[in-house]
Order: structure tokens, then sequence, then C-alpha cells
């Protein structure tokens, strides 16, 4: 139900915030004086989601003082709170906007004030598949003097960019396989901002290390090693097949002796049954 009344929605607005197109300029180095940025990448995909760290952390290497908030969606909210490159995650759960067939417009502007009280000196919203209206409109809103966003994807324009200040086109047709944390750098074009670290990290606290640990110790029943199998996607062509799987887990088993031949037999059988749809990668 939801996304009909989104589609609704978005066009609607966009209709009329169509006829309001801010001023446009390339993106020069940042303000000397920046205190605050904001970088709206709304992911369900956990992948996709920490595929935004290593920007974060150029940011945050580029200018060590200022606060960096990121706004997510619920799903990976809990993922990057604790984020050492963060000082705050922002929640946006557009079910709360959203009743049965009618928006909760108190609600939304309610929001909006929000994030104005931060006093956002400049917006990002990367773009890597595909672009959103929902954070493109998020960033409008942030009241942000500086906001950039992707002006158009691969050649396609994007609808909404009228929200940006500093559209950025970008084009990746002549290398397709570009990899996501570069394509979320290349929001940065201009600035001077980069990175020669594109590792992915977790930012754990204290108690999430200490409850790991205990876990990866019960796992390991004294042995040296113990390896952990991710078997799943949410997109069936990102699925790894469960067949090759299996082979894998038999393949390191054998070489490794990275668990007893009964149990790895008994992994293998589990991961055929439990991921027959297949799965992403291990």
């Amino acid at each position: 139900m939801l996304r009909p009344i989104e589609r609704i929605f978005k066009r609607a607005l966009g209709a009329i915030l169509g006829f309001v197109f801010p001023s446009r300029r390339p993106l020069e180095a940042f303000p000397e004086n920046l205190q605050r940025i904001l970088v709206i990448r709304q992911h369900n995909q956990l992948g996709d989601m920490l595929c935004i760290v290593p920007m974060l952390r150029a940011l945050h290497g580029s200018y060590p003082g200022v606060r960096i908030s990121l706004m997510t969606s619920p799903v990976n909210h809990d993922v990057m709170w604790h984020n050492r490159y963060l000082a705050d995650a922002i929640l946006f759960d557009k079910r709360e906007f959203l009743q049965g067939r009618s928006l909760r417009l108190r609600k939304l502007m309610a929001f909006a004030a929000r994030l104005r009280r931060e006093k956002f000196q400049i917006v990002l919203v990367p773009a890597t598949v595909s672009t959103s209206f929902t954070s493109d409109l998020m960033a409008f809103l942030s009241g942000a003097p500086i906001r950039v966003g992707a002006a158009s994807l691969d050649g396609k324009a994007n609808p909404s960019t009228f929200f940006f200040n500093v559209p950025v086109r970008l084009d990746w047709r002549q290398q397709p396989h570009r990899h996501q944390t570069l394509r979320n750098m290349d929001i940065l074009v201009g600035s001077g901002i980069s990175t020669q670290d594109l590792s992915l990290e977790i930012t754990l606290n204290p108690d999430e290390e200490t409850d790991g640990k205990l876990f990866v110790d019960k796992v390991k029943s004294g042995r040296s090693l113990a390896i952990g199998y991710h078997p799943g996607a949410g997109k069936p062509p990102n699925r790894w097949p469960a067949d090759r799987f299996a082979k894998l887990i038999d393949l390191t088993a054998g070489r490794i002796h990275a668990h007893p031949p009964l149990r790895h037999s008994r992994q293998s059988q589990q991961a055929r049954e439990a991921c027959g749809t297949g799965g992403s990668g291990a």
C-alpha cells in the first residue's frame, strides 16, 4: 500500500518543486569554517550501506573536527550507530509519515524542522545504482546551503535534481564494474577529498565486542580457526548457487582442517538445503 501512495505524493511534489530551480555551481573546496555535514544514504542492503564507510573516513580525515551525520533507514540504523567516523546516525522511517492513503504532513514537517535545527552546512547524497526522490527531498528539507547530489546517472537525468544546487553528473558507462565504494566517492568530485583506504568496517562498542568474542569462542570449541559463511542475498541475481557454497565448505574443510570431516559433511548438506535459492558469498 505504501508504494502507490509514495508515487502519487512524489509526482505531485515533484511537479510543484520542479518550477523552483536553485542556482547551480560546480563543487569547489568545502568552506573553511565547515562544522556540520549530513550524508544521506538509505539502503536496506547491508553491503551497500557499508560501502559508504570509505567516504565517511575520507570526510573525517579531511575535516577531523567536523560533525558528520548519516541518515539511515531502519534496517541499517543499528549497524551504523557506533561508526567511528560519525557523530550521529539519524533514523528516517518513511512509514512514520504515511498513514493509510494519506500523508502525515505534520510529522514530516517536524522531521524537517529537526534537520534544520542541526544547521548542516553541506548535505551529500551519493548514488551508485539509482537515484532516490526521498533522499533528494530530505536533502532539500535539511536547509543546508550546499546540497550535493546526482544530476544524472549513466546519462539518465535525475528527475529530482532540482533539489540540489551542486548537481554532479555520474557516469560509469565506460567503467561498468567500478566498485560501489568508488562510486560513492565520485559525488565528491572537485572537492579535493580522496582516500586510498577503501576498506569496510563495522564499529562495535565494548559490549558488542565482548558478546562477539564469547560467541566465536563457543563456536570454535577449542579449535584454532573458525570460518563463517553467509549464504544470503536480497536480490536473486546477487545470489551465489547453493552447490558452490557446499563445494567451498568441503574444499575449505579438506585443505585447512577447519572442522572435523563429519561436521563439514553435515554443514555441506545444510548449506544445500538452507540456500536452495542460492547465496551472495562467503
